[in-house]
């Protein structure tokens, strides 16, 4: 079994190379297809959060089980079992999307008249067939997560994200249309999702064409908890796109393609944090079976503290080294005004998501979701008719407001809850300990960066750069600190000595 150590490390490069199809390659694609096709590939994003409402808990409960289960034979039985649902499930998805891609296009997208219709159309056609391959690989790489296989999972995640994204620069530079685009995701897809589906069945012991049982009884036990995911996927789909379902079809689809640039920066702070949490929610689990109470507790203290500390340097960056973002990511595009103040609002909320990531994946290690459901359904009915009523009034800034306030509210909700429950009596200290106090000494260090930047008339390049020292040394002195047990006794103090 790998290390955790070495997880993590695994988890960031292949985090690493899905941000590098983002950072990296999407001022490409607008060179090369312009800001309104990039529009229409931002909407894919869409398109594939809502279509992964079908995937029903699947994917995360079959992921759970493959993390305890040691009989192999149960294991392939319910591999079988789920895979052919979901399999089902997606295909009717696509079959859907594919019929009504001409009403998508003419009643969705603002495409005005610099976009072909007949391209857009096909696009969607193009992308009802990458959803199916696409979803069934995240079930696999899923599994392979639950089994500890987290080096083999994000060596595929990578190698899709550097071939999907990055080597699709070549056809689309030659041939500079939209349907090339997606008929490249569509094959790229297809031959990972079968490769992941050989490393799966290997990691379980089998040959690539291994099939189990059909046994329905299998999963009978466990849709309870598949039901609490899918209740929460559907509305953490509904929170988090509702913003993007709203500017894309109220605004031109070239104001849509800049509120989703804005909306990839302030991914970072998960980004940057996602990598320690799926490596903790196996480990977790394990714990939890394993009634290991003292050393789950060490475990997500420290765990908590880091995942602060990067996502707080993220949004920090973000929130105060905006226009140098910008300016770097796009050197030759003048961004309209709104572009800055939407990435500092979203780069909060993404904030706020990642400090989420320690009590979600607590909970869900327990077996507990519905908590998280009661939780996500109050912060829905609130978002909504506030995401209606803002961007009515305030267009792309109004937008990005509600996703801030779920953020926050979502956070201390969901800490007090699940704390209340599996690590009581701890809340303020972990807050001191593992919240508090690495964002502080991320803000502090940031903040002089700022500061000197201003005093010096550094450049964009040179300002990123000191925040980067800056972060680096805010990281140093958490991950020394956490070694060295000195946030244990934070927290300890904080709590009054518990």
């Amino acid at each position: 079994m790998a290390s955790f150590r070495a997880n993590v490390i695994a988890n960031y490069l292949g985090r690493a190379t899905s941000l590098a199809s983002i950072y990296v390659f999407v001022p490409l694609y607008v060179a090369v297809l312009g800001i309104d096709a990039y529009g229409i590939i931002a909407f894919y994003t869409i398109l594939l959060s809502f279509a992964s409402l079908f995937d029903a808990g699947i994917s995360a409960t079959f992921s759970r089980q493959a993390a305890f289960l040691r009989d192999r034979k149960e294991l392939l039985d319910l591999f079988t079992t789920f895979g052919r649902v979901l399999l089902i499930s997606q295909l009717a998805v696509a079959l859907v999307v594919f019929i009504m891609a001409s009403p998508i296009v003419r009643h969705w997208l603002n495409l005005g008249d610099r976009l072909d219709q007949g391209i857009a159309v096909a696009s969607v056609q193009l992308m009802a067939l990458t959803l199916v391959p696409q979803l069934m690989m995240s079930f696999y790489t899923g599994g392979l997560m639950g089994l500890q296989k987290q080096v083999e999972a994000n060596l595929l995640q990578a190698s899709f994200s550097l071939v999907r994204s990055g080597l699709v620069i070549i056809p689309i530079y030659f041939r500079p249309d939209l349907r090339v685009f997606f008929l490249w995701q569509a094959a790229v897809a297809l031959g990972f999702a079968l490769l992941s589906r050989g490393y799966l069945l290997s990691a379980m012991g089998y040959g690539l064409w291994q099939r189990g049982h059909f046994v329905i009884d299998r999963i009978k036990p466990l849709l309870g908890y598949s039901a609490g995911m899918l209740a929460m996927t559907i509305i953490a789909t509904i929170n988090t796109q509702l913003d993007k379902v709203l500017v894309i079809s109220r605004f031109e689809i070239a104001t849509f393609s800049y509120y989703s640039l804005a909306a990839s920066l302030a991914q970072i702070p998960l980004a940057l944090s996602q990598p320690i949490a799926a490596a903790l929610f196996p480990r977790l689990t394990t714990l939890v079976a394993a009634g290991d109470a003292a050393q789950l507790a060490r475990i997500y203290r420290q765990q908590s503290a880091m995942i602060s500390a990067l996502a707080g340097l993220a949004a920090m960056t973000l929130v105060g080294f905006t226009p140098e973002v910008l300016a770097v990511w796009f050197p030759h595009r003048i961004m309209p005004d709104q572009v800055a103040t939407v990435t500092r609002i979203l780069a909060l909320g993404g904030w706020f998501l990642a400090l989420q990531l320690g009590p979600y994946y607590l909970s869900l290690a327990h077996g507990e979701n519905r908590v998280l459901v009661i939780l996500a359904t109050l912060s829905l009915a609130v978002s909504v008719p506030l995401t209606f009523l803002l961007i009515s009034r305030y267009g792309l800034i109004g937008a990005a407001i509600p996703w801030l306030v779920h953020g926050a509210s979502n956070f201390v909700l969901l800490s007090s809850a699940s704390h209340r429950r599996f690590y009581p009596g701890q809340t303020w200290g972990w807050l001191w300990g593992s919240i508090i106090r690495p964002t502080a000494l991320a803000a502090l260090l940031l903040g002089l960066a700022r500061a000197a930047a201003n005093g010096l008339a550094f450049g964009p390049v040179a300002t990123l750069a000191m925040a980067g020292v800056a972060g680096a040394l805010a990281l140093a002195v958490t991950y020394t600190s956490l070694r060295r047990g000195w946030w244990v006794a934070a927290e300890r103090a904080a709590a009054g000595g518990i």
